[in-house]
């Protein structure tokens, strides 16, 4: 499979949870809080009922889904202004499969080529024995990713933010102060390092400056 660039998604701190929707025998819904990095911290919703409430004070790998959130352009090149540090600097990486969050398995494979049944199979099972109750999506469901510059993906709502996926272009930089994401899946941190961004934000700015020729103010009008 050619391309296939492995997504990560982020490790966050768990620092609170609580049951949004519960009864006497169950929690169907529960609310946490996370904090990523040093400085960033958001509200987490679960809405399947997976059972969350041992993560609390410890770190988790989690998929999420952006549902809340302040999106801005970045500052521009020649700027000497201190980012704000509740913003995370994204790179908009398009629309991508799920599978691209998992390396290709060696089980997959066939006389060192890629058997696509195989493949599915082996998607199938990985996708179902991940963390608590699976991965939270199907191995070809089709998203919108956005990456930080230090490498974790996350997946943006593609119905409530329809309108600026549209306008924005895939390799765009984008900041965003989260207010609140999905929990879609929760798992134990994988030993497995971070890919940067490999781009430097403020090259490619100049770069696409230099290469449309408009002023400065334009590049960025999908806010």
């Amino acid at each position: 499979m050619k391309n296939h660039e492995v997504l990560i998604p982020p490790k966050v701190f768990i620092s609170e949870v609580n049951p949004l929707l519960a009864d006497d025998t169950r929690v169907y819904a529960s609310a946490l809080k996370g904090r990523f990095g040093d400085t960033i911290t958001f509200n987490i919703t679960e809405r399947m009922g997976k059972e969350v409430a041992a993560w609390e004070g410890q770190q988790a790998e989690c998929l999420f889904e952006i549902i809340d959130a302040e999106f801005t352009p970045p500052p521009p090149p020649d700027s000497e202004e201190i980012p704000d540090p509740e913003l995370i600097e994204f790179k908009y990486m398009g629309y991508r499969n799920s599978c691209h969050f998992f390396p290709i398995p060696e089980a997959a494979k066939e006389n060192g080529k890629l058997d696509r049944q195989r493949y599915r199979l082996a998607m199938d099972e990985q996708f179902a024995d991940y963390g608590e109750e699976g991965f939270g999506l199907q191995p070809f469901d089709n998203q919108p990713i956005l990456k930080t510059a230090n490498g974790y993906s996350f997946l943006v709502n593609k119905f409530l933010y329809k309108d600026i996926l549209k306008k924005i272009r895939k390799g765009t930089w984008v900041m965003a102060k989260i207010n609140e994401v999905e929990l879609l899946s929760i798992a134990e941190p994988f030993e497995r390092a971070a890919m940067p961004v490999p781009e430097d934000r403020i090259a490619e700015q100049q770069q696409q400056a230099e290469a449309m020729k408009v002023p400065k103010r334009k590049r960025f009008g999908v806010f």
